[in-house]
């Protein structure tokens, strides 16, 4: 991709009025502000998005033709390519369009959960260097009173997981934060790296007294609302809002947050996110696995532990080889992805609608859905011109 810089002289930039470059952009307008060493126009989606052709993109028609193919061998509901701010390619199953509201992206919702306690402590309502028994009186005397907020964000918290806890007993749970908070630490934090539901699903109560608001209505007010995204956190059946899974919203809408995360957080002239925690989110947390940053998925070389499903998995290499090594993720269960190769500028969205999870389980090999993030983004990477 050109980099702006190298077309703009220093002369043209100085030659511009005040008046001109301090005028107000309209809302939809491309603006030209560089992100990690890159400059290319900073298109964002109204109330509406704009469209644009797949080659003035770096793209390949015929390339994202046969993505999209991939998309529907995989049982996908949509597969959505954002550059710049533009929709360049989109694709529903039959049945479903741009207005079609999938119930829940599960462990998307991780990753939305990251972002709001970046704006949390930005707005110095927490530090996630704290103890999470700051705010969990039942963890003060416990094994758990050491833990910290940051080692809950980064899956190495050390409280106590198994298969059957995390996907049973607490995903089918009629009160799955008290249900979260009751279990017992396993071994020191920071010793152990486990995708542990439980113990994510523990920050909803750190997140509401720290805040004083309910997680949903936060979310709302300081991150769907600015950016224009219709979404909601999906309640268990005691009322409390879900921070490891449930996450309801669209194709679309999902992609505007990944547009936020490419954007450094930026949208339009608003600071939604800091800079600084995007950055910090989507690097290495812990040495224990170098594919996880606080509740995102990274593509940096090292050391990968992914989701014990049933059975531990880790190695030496990449989360997904084909991509960039600074591209992260939120992934959900059964391959409900949101890609951004920040560098670039891409976002990739895949979702898959799931109606009933234990008849999904039972015929999908891959219910984590690693091996559909393999296959989309090879496709995806051999779409680029």
């Amino acid at each position: 991709m050109t980099n702006l810089r190298s077309v703009c002289s220093m002369n043209l930039l100085l030659a511009c009025s005040l008046a001109a470059c301090a005028a107000e952009a309209p809302a939809d307008a491309p603006t030209e502000l560089a992100r990690r060493g890159n400059a290319y126009g900073r298109t964002y989606p109204g109330p509406k998005w704009r469209t644009g052709a797949p080659e003035d993109h770096g793209l390949s028609s015929q390339g994202l033709a046969a993505m999209n193919a991939v998309a529907e061998s995989l049982r996908s509901t949509c597969m959505l390519v954002v550059h710049d701010g533009v929709i360049v390619s989109e694709w529903y199953a039959p049945g479903y369009g741009p207005a079609s509201v999938h119930a829940n992206l599960f462990s998307v919702t991780k990753s939305v959960t990251s972002t709001l306690f970046g704006i949390a402590q930005a707005k110095g309502l927490l530090d996630i260097d704290e103890p999470a028994s700051t705010y969990l009186d039942s963890w003060v005397g416990t094994g758990s009173e050491a833990v910290t907020i940051r080692n809950l964000l980064s899956n190495d918290s050390g409280r106590y997981w198994s298969f059957e806890s995390d996907y049973g007993l607490l995903a089918f749970g009629a009160d799955q934060t008290t249900y979260a908070l009751g279990l017992d630490q396993a071994v020191p934090p920071g010793t152990v790296w486990e995708y542990n539901n439980a113990a994510i699903q523990t920050l909803e109560r750190v997140l509401e007294l720290a805040t004083g608001q309910d997680v949903d209505a936060f979310a709302q007010q300081h991150l769907f609302e600015p950016i224009g995204m219709t979404a909601t956190l999906t309640r268990d059946a005691a009322g409390a809002p879900l921070v490891y899974q449930g996450l309801s919203t669209t194709c679309r809408d999902v992609a505007r947050f990944g547009l936020l995360m490419a954007r450094d957080g930026a949208w339009k002239s608003k600071q939604v996110v800091p800079s600084a925690w995007v950055g910090e989110a989507t690097q290495p947390s812990t040495p224990l696995n170098d594919a996880y940053g606080y509740l995102w998925w990274l593509n940096q070389p090292g050391h990968v532990v992914e989701p014990s499903f049933p059975g531990r998995i880790e190695y030496d290499g990449q989360l997904v080889p084909s991509a960039p090594d600074s591209t992260f993720a939120a992934l959900g269960a059964f391959g409900q992805l949101v890609v951004v190769e920040p560098e670039a500028g891409y976002v990739v969205v895949r979702l898959q609608e799931v109606i009933d999870v234990e008849t999904a389980i039972a015929d999908d090999f891959d219910p984590v859905g690693i091996s559909k993030l393999h296959a989309v983004m090879a496709a995806f990477e051999q779409a680029k011109l």
